[in-house]
């Protein structure tokens, strides 16, 4: 299963009510649990200022739902799957370790 499917699938479990939006806070939550899941199986990860950075550059420029601050996220999803830091730590090359994170 590549990224971008692993991606989409998680955003569509947290996404429990089907509004198929996901809100900045959302999506660094789930980015998060993605992140301390591989740590615990001893796979480099993010470290947190990385998945912000990740959250940030799919917000910037996209128009948000109401007022608060979600977008759709079909069609989004590859825009995450490509982006510099998740195509290092989908590699395994992130920058740090279970226990280093900081």
């Amino acid at each position: 299963m590549d990224v971008n499917t692993k991606l989409q699938y998680a955003i569509e479990v947290y996404d429990y009510k089907k509004t198929g939006r996901v809100s900045r806070i959302s999506l660094v939550r789930i980015l998060q649990a993605i992140n301390e899941t591989s740590s615990y199986f001893g796979d480099k990860v993010l470290i947190p200022r990385q998945i912000v950075v990740i959250v940030d550059d799919l917000f910037d420029g996209e128009n948000r739902l109401e007022d608060d601050d979600a977008i759709q996220y079909e069609g989004r999803v590859e825009k995450i799957a490509c982006h510099p830091f998740v195509m290092e730590f989908s590699n395994n090359k992130g920058s740090s370790r279970y226990g280093n994170v900081q």
